[in-house]
């Protein structure tokens, strides 16, 4: 609760908050963490990895690639807009570099500039994929903070 008190100077100090996140950060762990394979020499591992992709641009660990984004998990429990009945479901849809699925970890996306949405249900329907959203509209708010 502290640190609250000191947002406002952090973002005079350092400008926007998207700016000084440490989500990309985050997502790049992410990617050296799929580098160890095993408890032995994890350190070894990720230098190995990592030389691999400078070496050859492209890991060993990810030789696929998805042309297409690629559905999976079917179920029929999600809200469903009208006319789209007949659709199939999915609870995950992937892509070259992201997946989105319908768990609270992965199921947050931005649309624009200035909305956030979150994914509600996943959609295949007439050789579409669809994604049914809750939007939020992204505005600027002062805070007073005593």
């Amino acid at each position: 609760m502290h640190c609250l008190v000191h947002l406002t100077d952090d973002v005079k100090l350092f400008g926007p908050l998207d700016g000084i996140s440490c989500i990309p950060f985050e997502n790049y762990l992410k990617q050296l963490k799929k580098a160890v394979h095993s408890s032995n020499l994890p350190f070894q591992q990720v230098i190995s990895r990592l030389s691999e992709v400078n070496r050859h641009g492209v890991s060993s660990a990810s030789n696929t690639v998805n042309s297409k984004p690629s559905c999976s998990r079917k179920h029929d429990a999600g809200p469903v807009p009208d006319g789209y009945e007949m659709c199939i479901q999915f609870e995950s849809v992937s892509m070259d570099h992201f997946t989105v699925n319908l768990s609270d970890r992965d199921n947050c996306v931005i649309v624009g500039d200035s909305c956030v949405g979150l994914v509600r249900n996943i959609l295949f329907f007439k050789s579409e994929i669809y994604l049914v959203m809750c939007l939020f509209q992204m505005s600027t708010i002062c805070l007073c903070i005593r």
